[in-house]
């Protein structure tokens, strides 16, 4: 396959080719009878001059004084011949005017056009004063190949003509399309590792800086797929192997006691004890399977909306229910601190799903703390005027601080901080991913706060980065006319579902 330049320079070339024959040809086919009509008015002017002369200067030199370049004159007066001396006229003047030569009107003149034959063409007319007869004589024009004599000499012209343009083409051709050549080169660098090299057009405005720039914007587009597939499938290994080492202790619980029940002569307390752990251990990784199906369907926005049940739930007395339930099942100091003259706040929520977030965060913060864990809840005007509101929960516990760098780090699927994989420690490291999620599907937040001095958002004290915050917020939105409100057993039916540990 021909290069683009090539084809360029032969399509360039081609077209002048084709232009320059037809333009010769033309010219050639043209010419011809602009040429006899001016030798026509050459030697009409002739006659002419000779009639205005005629009287003022004998024949001989009347010859000589009326002729022009490529016009003869002979005079013939009384069986004399006077001609100019040159050319034709000479060889005419030597003789009669040939027979065959016949006598014809020339149209627009008063002059007769005595004959022409394949070499001369000749006028005639008879001077008034003296009779005597005037012949005008020229070059036949329709004699001469004038068609072949212009091709002889166009198409050679041409030729070269061509073979300049070719080279001058070759070189502005290469000039030309070199942003085209950098393209390709910068195309086999990437294809042979190179990422990241860009063209970094200056002139966007052109056809070849539009190109340029899409083609930058391309490997953009590509570079950022491949880094996404990279990371998807890097992710997908991890994801595997944490799979694997979740469902790998409960398993091996399971089938250990499995194994020591259908081998045991133990007593029936025994037995009931390790049937007992058996089946904690099967929920254990039926509730591991159902959460990470749950934060898959949670990827695809539109699905997690359908895991939420919306409806008109009083969230404040729903944050102090959680809370209540939770502060008497936890080892440390569980305090609210609701926001003052807020005593009940109706959004159109799903209260369970929420009640799950709660749960989630404060498992999370009973983690980490070392002896108390504080929730603190209010309601934030996010517009300057005041139209859009949210409320939010805080949820704090004095334990290690989140480093800046993994504050969304950690909202990730099976992420903990610490660096063991200890039970004791961490949870599956699904919990703050799904809550995220959900919160999300309710068009709200959940974020880690910085660290400030191990206070909660809002208020800083000087003293050592400890403690984390976590803060949720949900959009402040009027539920429908008819939707009933229903905050009751919401605790009771949100503590049924499934505590997912994280870290």
């Amino acid at each position: 396959m021909k290069s683009l330049q090539s084809r360029v320079i032969v399509t360039a070339l081609a077209a002048i080719a084709i232009t320059g024959v037809v333009l010769v040809a033309t010219i050639a086919l043209m010419l011809r009878p602009v040429l006899k009509q001016a030798q026509v008015n050459a030697m009409t002017s002739v006659l002419n001059a000779a009639i205005s002369l005629e009287g003022t200067l004998p024949p001989e030199e009347l010859a000589q004084r009326i002729t022009k370049p490529g016009v003869s004159v002979v005079i013939t007066k009384n069986g004399h011949f006077f001609s100019d001396g040159k050319g034709l006229g000479q060889g005419l003047g030597q003789g009669p005017i040939p027979d065959e030569f016949q006598l014809r009107p020339l149209p627009g003149f008063d002059h007769r056009m005595s004959g022409q034959d394949d070499g001369y063409m000749l006028f005639e007319d008879i001077l008034p004063m003296s009779q005597a007869t005037i012949t005008v004589a020229a070059a036949n024009v329709e004699a001469i190949d004038v068609f072949g004599q212009i091709m002889a000499i166009g198409v050679p012209a041409m030729l070269v003509l061509m073979l300049v343009l070719a080279l001058v083409l070759r070189r502005a051709m290469r000039a030309a399309l070199k942003p085209l050549d950098d393209m390709t080169s910068l195309a086999t660098q990437i294809a042979s590792g190179e990422r990241g090299r860009r063209l970094d057009v200056a002139e966007k405005d052109t056809e070849l800086g539009r190109t340029a720039e899409a083609f930058d914007n391309m490997l953009d587009s590509l570079e950022t797929s491949l880094t996404r597939a990279e990371s998807a499938e890097l992710g997908m290994r991890q994801l595997c192997a944490d799979v694997a080492h979740e469902l790998r202790s409960p398993l091996a619980s399971i089938v250990a006691g499995a194994d020591n029940l259908m081998r045991s002569n133990a007593k029936r307390a025994a037995v009931e004890q390790t049937a007992i752990a058996v089946v904690r251990e099967g929920n254990r990784a039926a509730r591991i399977v159902r959460d990470l199906t749950l934060a898959t369907q949670l990827d695809n926005h539109g699905v997690a909306h359908t895991q939420v049940n919306k409806r008109s739930a009083d969230v404040v007395s729903l944050v102090a229910n959680g809370v209540e339930l939770f502060a008497s099942q936890s080892a440390f100091d569980v305090s609210l601190a609701p926001a003052p003259n807020l005593k009940e706040l109706a959004l159109f929520i799903d209260p369970e799903r929420i009640h799950q977030v709660l749960t989630n965060l404060l498992e999370n913060a009973n983690r980490w703390a070392e002896t108390k864990i504080t929730v603190r809840t209010g309601v934030a005007k996010d517009a300057g005027d005041g139209t859009h509101s949210t409320f939010w929960v805080q949820v704090y516990n004095d334990g290690p601080a989140v480093p800046d760098e993994a504050r969304e780090h950690i909202f990730e699927r099976f992420v903990r901080l610490e660096p063991d994989r200890a039970r004791s420690t961490g949870g599956s490291g699904l919990g703050l991913s799904i809550s995220r999620a959900l919160v999300e599907a309710h068009g709200g937040t959940l974020t880690c706060l910085p660290a400030e001095g191990g206070a909660l958002s809002g208020e800083p004290i000087d003293a050592p980065r400890i403690g984390a915050t976590f803060e949720m917020r949900l959009p402040i939105v009027a539920p429908p006319a008819e939707t009933p409100a229903n905050t009751s057993d919401v605790a009771e039916s949100a503590a049924e579902q499934a505590s997912i540990q994280d870290f």
